[in-house]
């Protein structure tokens, strides 16, 4: 029997955004690297496609900024946004 693979933090760590959490905190407004890694946590699924990741996402942010009555672009446009961030981030990456 092989012992398991060590899991090294760098190897979880996304470059440029820290890491992948699994909720956004609603205390205040989130910042752009907030919603990165809720977006990176939701496309680890396998199942999930760079788009439905990114609605999901922008419905959570949305949520928490109708709380504070702040207005908010219309949903489409802040899911194209989204994936501008992750194309560009992706485009430094490599």
């Amino acid at each position: 029997m092989t012992p398991p693979a060590k899991k090294l933090r760098s190897d979880s760590e996304i470059l440029y955004i820290g890491y992948e959490c699994d909720t956004i905190p609603s205390g205040k407004l989130p910042t752009t690297r907030q919603v990165m890694c809720y977006f990176f946590h939701l496309l680890r699924d396998p199942l999930t496609d760079k788009r439905s990741a990114a609605r999901e996402t922008v419905r959570v942010v949305a949520s928490i900024w109708n709380k504070t009555k702040v207005p908010l672009i219309q949903e489409i446009k802040a899911i194209e946004k989204l994936e501008k961030f992750y194309t560009d981030w992706r485009n430094v990456a490599k």
